[in-house]
């Protein structure tokens, strides 16, 4: 990852935290994030430890290989074929 996918999933996890606890005057907030998921894949992941780092009252799941890139194609095909 680099030194900006890094400072970008900081912002992102801080976003995320701002957004948890509510904007005052924003009628849309607070957000309810109850689970963080990601991708089996290596970037993800640390993408996704970064955002954690700022948010761990929210539960994490375990990486899901389903959710890689290309993934939704393969499971398109198989929900089309079971209808």
């Amino acid at each position: 990852m680099t030194k900006l996918g890094r400072k970008q999933a900081h912002e992102t996890g801080k976003r995320i935290a701002q957004m948890i606890q509510g904007i005052e005057g924003d009628a849309r907030s607070p957000c309810n994030v109850k689970v963080v998921r990601v991708s089996d894949l290596a970037r993800a992941k640390e993408t996704a430890d970064i955002i954690a780092s700022h948010i761990p009252q929210v539960e994490r799941s375990d990486p899901d290989p389903m959710l890689n890139e290309g993934r939704y194609a393969f499971i398109a095909r198989i929900y089309a074929a079971v209808l």
